[in-house]
């Protein structure tokens, strides 16, 4: 009896610590991701500062698939790959640099699906990448053989 009450214990211990670091990990996702969306604001208002100003953003450059991954994550409904791209480009991430911008999103929004950090769903025929923060009903998900459109 005695080794169940060390034990038991020790798992209450266990389990108040791990109901406070639970608590702790929820407060750091949403200062993460208030951070995140803070971040994208000011991305935009330097590029369209710059723009009127007539100079560079003076921002570290994103990659593809980074610049992908900070829209997808500030996303707050399901986005076409030509929306994604229009909302890189308002970002300030130069898709001229791209020899085909439409396929390098698509192919970068693929593989973000392939790690499951974004969904892949069709919505009147047309293949919607849907973020980590956007419901999707689950009747609306596509089947498994599905390809997204290399152009939508």
């Amino acid at each position: 009896m005695k080794a169940r009450t060390t034990y038991g214990s020790a798992l209450d211990h266990a389990r108040a610590e791990l109901e406070e670091a639970l608590g702790d990990l929820e407060e750091w996702d949403q200062r993460l991701d208030a951070l995140r969306t803070k971040v994208v604001q000011l991305r935009r208002t330097v590029t369209a500062l710059s723009v009127l100003c007539n100079e560079p953003t003076g921002m570290d450059d994103l990659g593809i698939t980074d610049a992908c991954r900070v829209v997808m994550d500030n996303a707050t409904h399901p986005l076409t790959t030509k929306r994604a791209m229009q909302l890189l480009e308002e970002l300030g991430f130069d898709l001229a640099s791209q020899k085909n911008a439409a396929a390098s999103v698509t192919t970068v929004l693929g593989r973000l699906e392939a790690k499951g950090r974004i969904r892949r769903g069709v919505r009147d025929g047309d293949t919607m990448w849907i973020g980590p923060h956007v419901p999707w009903a689950e009747d609306e998900a596509p089947a498994a053989s599905e390809k997204p459109d290399k152009a939508s």
